[in-house]
């Protein structure tokens, strides 16, 4: 449409002409939409001077159409009092304004939180992805990743922006002159506060120790405790207050920020949860049950827990109840001995009976429970980590099994071969001579000494298959580990040879006794009949020397104090040339000095 400028404040208004008449031309409907109905009966009385010639006026070129809509809705309203080239100049101030702050705080980044080894060549290079950069200075602090910074400018405000917004950076970004904060709640969520931290531990380590949950953005110190600002989900957060922390050796408190607590259910209704929030209030002191109301993990958890507490509890008083009842046992035990009180046999009889009852149960339990190791091993199809299958189980079981039947037999035929070496010891005839006598006592030193030496042998065979026994029961309870100190199949291998070179040994050792034993009984059958010829020729005189050299051999042999010949002679004769008299009264003659 065109104006007649017939009125100043209507010049005041040009800005094109028509390429047709030269007239101003203005955006009718532009004006009409934004102006009252005043302003329109005040426009509207101008139009019957639309054909008259023009009169030269300035032409005001603007950036948009736009722009020139508000200048001109602008001017009417202001009564023509401001101009579009007083617009258009006050827009250029502004622009030069905005340009002056760009060139200063505006766009100016902080970088804080840089790691070691980070220089301004890598941070030009990372940020140019933003816009261009005028300047980049870094200052790092050895050993302190918190306090090391960089300062970046670039070449306008818009680009610095798109910086800070980035969320991907692994340290904290922000302009050196800040625009309207953003909320709490909305930064709370991702902020956790840590107290009870050593004071010789630093920013470092408590980022370190947070990062297997996720990428921490920043870690502030204060005096008494620390906070910890993790990336842009809030589920890191979360999954930290769910595990407990110790931070160089210390345990430490993780208490959540109020907005996280929001979103859990607590402080009111959060943004995902308001109806567990309307249901469940928490606080800092019940944060496990906001996560169990928010779902965050399975309660599950903790109903396998309580079960596994109750169980023990049980298993405690049950165990509290029978060291009770021993005791009680024990207790009337003792006072019948010291006469205090009488002893109750009906109780004593039943607490009798109840013993064997639980040492019944406790040996079936203990059957059953071999049983389930063997089961497990053989359905899990490892005895251990290193062995492969049930086979070898089955084949350790019968191997162990064959060497104690064997164990047994030889054992039995030795005990026969002594006993009939016994036999012909006592059958013979005492000819009272140095030497039969003292081969006899080493034949009976050598039993007694074999004899003593298979039980301890047992024992030990006993212990080390009750031993085999419960580590295969804790390796079917523990996973696969034989024992906890055994890590694989090496040392299974190392105790098996083990056992082989023992058993080896004592067979040897076996052999080499009954050897020595039969040796031994020989000697004593052809010595005897060297001693009877030799006594025959020699009369009563050189038996009665035989005899005292003899006793005088076995006084030294048993280490006792030697007697003189004359004495040992006088008790000879008094005993009348009885050997075993004569060592009993030699004996009791020792005893009593």
């Amino acid at each position: 449409m065109c104006f007649k400028p017939c009125d100043k404040r209507l010049e005041e208004l040009a800005w094109l002409r028509c390429s047709r008449c030269g007239n101003i031309v203005c955006h009718w409907s532009c004006v009409v939409k934004r102006t009252t109905v005043k302003q329109r009966k005040w426009l509207e009385a101008f139009m019957p001077y639309n054909d008259a010639p023009p009169v030269p006026c300035p032409n005001i070129h603007l950036e948009s159409g736009e722009l020139c809509c508000k200048a001109i809705v602008g001017c009417i309203r202001e009564g023509g009092k401001s101009s579009v080239r007083k617009y258009a100049d006050c827009k250029a101030r502004q622009q030069e304004e905005q340009g002056m702050d760009s060139n200063m705080s505006s766009r100016v980044l902080l970088c804080r939180g840089l790691e070691e080894g980070v220089d301004s060549t890598a941070l030009s290079a990372l940020f140019s992805a933003y816009g261009e950069v005028e300047d980049c200075k870094v200052q790092n602090t050895p050993g302190k990743m918190d306090e090391s910074e960089a300062m970046l400018v670039f070449a306008d405000t818009l680009s610095a922006k798109r910086a800070v917004e980035q969320d991907k950076l692994p340290f904290k970004v922000e302009l050196l002159r800040q625009g309207k904060k953003k909320s709490s709640r909305e930064h709370g969520r991702h902020f956790i506060s840590v107290k009870g931290i050593p004071s010789e531990v630093d920013a470092s380590t408590i980022r370190n120790h947070f990062a297997h949950i996720g990428r921490v953005r920043h870690v502030e110190l204060k005096q008494r405790h620390a906070e910890v600002f993790f990336d842009e989900d809030q589920q890191l957060s979360r999954n930290a207050l769910l595990i407990r922390h110790v931070i160089d050796g210390s345990p430490v408190t993780i208490t959540a920020s109020k907005a996280l607590l929001r979103s859990l259910g607590g402080y009111g209704r959060g943004e995902e949860e308001e109806e567990e929030a309307a249901k469940t209030r928490v606080n800092s002191k019940h944060v496990w049950k906001a996560m169990q109301a928010a779902n965050v993990f399975d309660p599950s958890v903790f109903e396998v827990k309580e079960e596994a507490k109750k169980r023990e509890e049980e298993e405690e008083e049950e165990e509290l109840d029978l060291e009770l009842y021993c005791a009680m046992i024990e207790s009337k035990c003792s006072l019948n001995e010291h006469g205090d009180l009488n002893l109750d046999e009906e109780a004593l009889a039943r607490a009798l009976e109840e013993s064997a009852r639980l040492k019944e149960e406790e040996e079936a339990s203990y059957r059953e429970l071999i049983e389930q190791a063997i089961e497990a091993s053989t359905t899990r199809g490892k005895f251990t980590e290193g062995m492969e299958e049930e086979e070898e189980l089955r084949r350790a079981l019968e191997e162990s099994a064959r060497l104690k039947e064997e164990e047994e037999a030889s054992y039995r035929e030795q005990v026969d071969k002594l006993l009939e070496v016994s036999r012909a010891v006592e059958g013979r005839e005492e000819k009272g001579t140095e030497v039969a006598m003292e081969e006899e006592k080493e034949g009976e030193g050598e039993l007694r000494r074999a004899l003593e030496e298979s039980a301890r042998l047992k024992e030990e065979e006993e212990a080390s298959y009750r031993k085999l026994i419960e580590q295969a029961i804790e390796a079917s309870t523990t996973g696969g580990k034989f024992t906890e100190g055994m890590e694989e199949e090496e040392e299974l291998r190392r105790a098996l040879e083990e056992s082989a070179r023992l058993k080896e040994e004592e067979e040897a050792s076996y052999r080499e006794q009954v050897d020595k034993l039969l040796e031994v009984s020989r000697a004593e059958a052809g010595g005897g009949c060297e001693l009877e010829g030799r006594g025959g020729g020699g009369g009563e005189g050189e038996e009665e020397r035989c005899m005292v050299e003899g006793l005088m051999a076995e006084l030294r042999l048993v280490g006792m104090q030697e007697m003189e010949e004359e004495q040992v002679k006088a008790l000879l004769r008094a005993n009348k040339f009885n050997y075993d008299e004569t060592i009993n009264a030699i004996l009791d003659a020792q005893t009593d000095k």
